[in-house]
C-alpha cells in the first residue's frame, strides 16, 4: 500500500491565494519544516510508503504552508495544477495501492491525474471526494514503482472540475 500523506488540499480563494514554487512564503514554510517531516517512509511490517508532500521535487500553481501537524499542505485553487514527488523504489519493480489524503470544500471535484515516470502502468485518474472540509481519503488506484528512481506526477487538467 501506498500513501501519500496530505498532499493536497482545497481551498476558497482567488488567483491571488495561488502560487509557485520558490515564493517567500513557500521557502519560509518550508524552511520550518523539520527534516523528518519531509523523509519518504517504508514500514517493514506493513509495506505502507508514506510520501510527505513536503517530499516533493517540483511543483506548478501550488501554494504550500505548515500543517497543524508540524508538516507542509499544498494548496490548489485553481483548476490546472502540477506536483511531483520522486522516490526510490529499492526491492525491484513493485505494484502499490495509492491513497491520497484530501480536504475538499467544493462538490464536483474531478480527478487527480497520476502518472509514474519510471514504472509502468500509464495514467491512473483518481476520483476526489466531497469531504465538506474535514480530511478524507482518494482513492485507491493501482500504481506500480520499478526498482530505482520514480517520479510520481499528480496533476488536474484546465476544466476538469474545481480546484
Amino acid at each position: 500500500r501506498f500513501l501519500a500523506e496530505r498532499p493536497l488540499v482545497d481551498h476558497v480563494g482567488g488567483a491571488d491565494q495561488r502560487g509557485l514554487v520558490g515564493t517567500l512564503s513557500e521557502t519560509l514554510a518550508a524552511s520550518s519544516v523539520p527534516v523528518e517531516k519531509k523523509k519518504i517512509s517504508r514500514c517493514p511490517l506493513t509495506g505502507v510508503v508514506t510520501v510527505p508532500v513536503a517530499a516533493r521535487s517540483h511543483a506548478v500553481d501550488v501554494s504550500f504552508m505548515r500543517s497543524f501537524e508540524g508538516g507542509m499542505q499544498a494548496h490548489v485553487s485553481g483548476t490546472a495544477w502540477k506536483l511531483r514527488c520522486d522516490i526510490q523504489e529499492p526491492a525491484g519493480a513493485r505494484k502499490y495501492a495509492l491513497v491520497v489524503e484530501v480536504v475538499t470544500v467544493h462538490d464536483h471535484q474531478g480527478s487527480i491525474r497520476v502518472t509514474v515516470k519510471g514504472g509502468e502502468g500509464g495514467v491512473a485518474e483518481i476520483p476526489v471526494p466531497y469531504t465538506v472540509g474535514e480530511w478524507g481519503r482518494a482513492g485507491p488506484v493501482e500504481i506500480q514503482l520499478k526498482q530505482g528512481n520514480n517520479a510520481l506526477r499528480f496533476s488536474r487538467e484546465e476544466g476538469s472540475g474545481h480546484g
